[in-house]
Formats: C-alpha cells, sequence, structure tokens
C-alpha cells in the first residue's frame, strides 16, 4: 500500500510532468505512447485481449481495462486540437531560465507558479469557472506554451474535454458552416464549442474585427459564463486594451484572472538554439 508521502509525490507527478527519483511506473506521457492499434487490436498492457474489458468467467462479467482509460484519453487528446509542437508540453517544461533578462525570469516564474497553483486548485477553480489570461506584447513569449501545458494537464489528470483554437481559426471555423459542403451546422459548432468542459484561446485581439465576429464570440462567452465553463485566453493586448465592445470586455474579465508575461521572446533564442544543433548535426564528420 502507498504510503502518503507516496500518493502526493506521485499525484504532484501526474499534476505537473515532473518525475521524483524512485518513482515507478509511467508518466503520462509515457503511457500516451501506448495505444491499442488497429492493426493489432492487441492490448499494450498485456491485461484483455484488445476489447477493452477484463473478463471473469466466474462472475459471469468483467470490468475497463486500463486499455479502454488509455483509449478514452487519446480521443480527448485528439479532441483538443493543441498544436503538435504542444501536445505534449507540461507546466514544468516551461523553463524559466531561457529569459535572457532578470526581471522577464520574475515575471515568468510568477507566471509558471500561477499556472501550478491552477492545477493543483483544480476543483476550486472549476466551482468559480474561472480562467486565466495571459498577456504581453512580445510575440514567442511563452503564453501559448503555458497555456497548452496546463491544457493538457486538465486533459490527463483530470480527465476533462478540452479545445484549443486561435480566435481568428475559430471564427473562420465557424463561418465555414455557412457553407452547402460543410458537414458541421453552424448550431452544432456553436454548442460543441459553448459546452466543452475548457477552453483554450489563442491569440485573442489579433482578428479583424466586425460586427458578425463580435456577436459570435460575445454569444459563445456568454453562454460560457453564464455555465461556468473555464475559458483561458492568450492575447498580446491588456484586456483594457481589446478592441472589443464593453459587454464582451465585461464577460473576459468576468471569466479570467490576468496575467502578465515576459516582453521577451524566447520563441528566437529557441529558433537560434535548434539552428545551431542543427548545423552541428550536418557538419559532424
Amino acid at each position: 500500500m502507498e504510503s502518503a508521502e507516496q500518493i502526493i509525490s506521485r499525484k504532484r507527478e501526474q499534476l505537473l510532468g515532473t518525475k521524483e527519483s524512485g518513482s515507478g511506473g509511467n508518466t503520462p506521457q509515457a503511457a500516451g505512447s501506448l495505444s491499442v492499434t488497429s492493426e493489432t487490436g492487441k492490448c499494450p498492457f498485456g491485461l484483455c485481449d484488445g476489447s477493452g474489458i477484463i473478463w471473469v468467467p466466474e462472475q459471469n462479467g468483467g470490468y475497463p481495462c486500463r486499455c479502454m482509460e488509455l483509449q478514452n484519453m487519446e480521443k480527448k487528446l485528439s479532441f483538443a486540437h493543441i498544436p503538435k509542437e504542444f501536445s505534449h508540453i507540461r507546466v514544468n517544461d516551461f523553463d524559466i531560465e531561457r529569459y535572457q533578462e532578470a526581471e522577464s525570469r520574475q515575471v515568468a516564474y510568477t507566471a509558471k507558479k500561477v499556472a501550478i497553483r491552477y492545477i493543483e486548485g483544480f476543483a476550486e477553480m472549476e466551482r468559480l469557472g474561472k480562467g486565466l489570461y495571459f498577456y504581453s506584447r512580445e510575440r514567442g513569449s511563452g503564453k501559448t506554451m503555458l497555456m497548452a501545458g496546463i491544457g493538457n494537464a486538465l486533459t490527463r489528470v483530470h480527465g476533462k474535454r478540452v479545445r484549443f483554437a486561435t480566435l481568428v481559426d475559430l471564427l473562420e471555423e465557424i463561418r465555414r458552416t455557412f457553407d452547402a459542403s460543410s458537414g458541421e451546422t453552424y448550431s452544432e459548432m456553436l454548442h460543441e464549442i459553448r459546452e466543452v468542459d475548457i477552453l483554450l484561446l489563442d491569440d485573442i485581439g489579433a482578428e479583424r474585427p466586425t460586427e458578425w465576429a463580435g456577436e459570435v464570440f460575445y454569444n459563445i462567452l456568454n453562454r460560457r459564463m453564464a455555465a461556468r465553463k473555464i475559458t483561458f485566453f492568450t492575447s498580446n493586448l491588456k484586456m483594457e486594451e481589446l478592441p472589443y465592445h464593453g459587454r464582451l470586455l465585461a464577460r473576459i474579465d468576468k471569466m479570467a484572472m490576468p496575467v502578465k508575461f515576459p516582453e521577451e521572446s524566447v520563441r528566437r533564442q529557441m529558433s537560434r538554439q535548434e539552428n545551431e544543433e542543427m548545423m552541428k548535426f550536418l557538419m559532424a564528420e
């Protein structure tokens, strides 16, 4: 039987993506690499016959196998549409030491601490229906990465259905439902976005402001706020600088707590580092 310390350690590993020395078992990321493939139909854990049910003949019944839980998790992760570069990101992958300026590292430290506390206290956040609003003028400052890390944790640890989209892409998806060839109706699309447990909206305020876009966005947020559905936002603008009418701004303000990000791009630094590593690889004898 696990001790209290072992249980706490395991939970923190699940929540934050860390693995403390001496802890056993698969991390969520490692488990996510396993699947019941259509080619073999085999259980990756060797526990069932590939059906997802462990049969107990003596009881003339059975119970769900670990592979069924894994399949359900994979479906949720696929539904989330988190960009591939962030699909396995965890909160602890957000490295504050990548920032060059001391002030940037302090701001990043605060943002990361908020993210950790948010995940650990998710039950209360869910009760309040409150998300976070990550902002900084600098593109590539880590806002999207940390938001994706939170989304991954809420899916893997808390089993929540998460949906990621830039606001520009989301509005375009909704607009396409008016096309006769669309496989999804306007009402179906809106229902999906309104009802998903966690909505991650990236780069709000970057879309072309139109009356139609404002009304659709308001409609989504108004319904989510009323149902206390959690929404996260990233933006290059402070809340009060967003190009929206008062009632839409009021809903964003009600639904999320602002969290400042560094005015420094880590994306450029990471790109330079990747290019240097690529050059070393290509020039190696």
